[in-house]
């Protein structure tokens, strides 16, 4: 499950998480190369929260490791692991009465205590490559969907983090605040950092995303690029639709789900024995 990648900023050996006995997730030899755009798919349930989650360090796993820039995440400090990880979770407290900058800012309090300069600066650079810096005394309350979803992103990368992990940061906008989120996203991973970012929209999977992974029910069933893993048959059993694939004006393709597909048994058809064939193809 490799990336292919000469450096390797992020890696899971023999990840397992289990919630009252029971597993929820199982991941083994994934690998995340800095600058690189890892989308996260599955249906509800499959175990994409629990994976950012992981890999955020919110969450105790039953055995495995991973390794953040060359260490072992079980043994950093908060303070450490805020240096390299910027982890956006979907469900977020209400800010409303803050100014963009404000929120920012809260963005570097696990740093420790820095000068009034400095602090002005990081928020203001993190403003800027959101593309947000006319925005920076405006209250959240008062500012579109879109323009608050780059500025919880600029509250989480003005730590200048290595690794982001953004669990669902199209949710809830339409498509040209999607497709803005995302290429900031791109332009992020040009710059060196790596993103998993957990998502839905297969669409956009497929437009912005380096590799896919794709989950169902805690378990990897393929690794790779959109193009080498998404097909009719793994769509029909993972996510229990009919989908069709649409060409994109700058190649390659992108599927788009037409109708649910008929199930006897009114549930999904496990795809996991495929992953040996679609991992041999990453």
């Amino acid at each position: 499950m490799g990336s292919g990648l000469a450096q390797s900023i992020l890696s899971v050996r023999d990840l397992e998480v289990a919630w009252g006995g029971r597993q929820a997730l199982s991941v083994d030899g994934l690998e995340l190369g800095a600058g690189e755009l890892l989308g996260v798919i599955g249906p509800n349930g499959a175990g994409k929260t629990t994976l950012l989650r992981a890999l955020a360090g919110l969450i105790r796993p039953q055995r495995g490791q991973i390794t953040l820039d060359g260490a072992d995440l079980r043994r950093l400090g908060p303070r450490q692991v805020a240096r390299l990880v910027g982890y956006l979770p979907q469900v977020r407290s209400l800010h409303g009465d803050l100014t963009v900058a404000e929120l920012v800012a809260r963005g570097l309090l696990p740093l420790g205590a820095m000068s009034a300069a400095q602090s002005f600066g990081a928020v203001q650079e993190a403003l800027e490559l959101c593309g947000i810096a006319g925005l920076r005394d405006r209250r959240l309350s008062q500012v579109s969907g879109g323009e608050e979803q780059k500025a919880w992103i600029a509250f989480v990368i003005v730590r200048r983090p290595k690794v982001l992990l953004l669990d669902e940061p199209t949710s809830h906008l339409d498509y040209r605040h999607q497709m803005e989120v995302l290429e900031l996203v791109r332009r992020l991973c040009s710059e060196g950092v790596a993103a998993v970012v957990a998502m839905h929209d297969l669409w956009l999977a497929t437009r912005y995303c380096h590799r896919l992974l794709v989950l169902d029910r805690g378990r990897p069933v393929a690794l790779g690029p959109a193009e080498s893993v998404l097909d009719t048959e793994l769509l029909r059993g993972v996510f229990g639709v009919e989908a069709v694939a649409a060409s994109l004006p700058a190649g390659g393709r992108a599927w788009l789900p037409a109708a649910p597909s008929p199930s006897p048994s009114g549930q999904r058809s496990d795809g996991r024995e495929r992953m040996g064939e679609r991992g041999a193809r990453t």
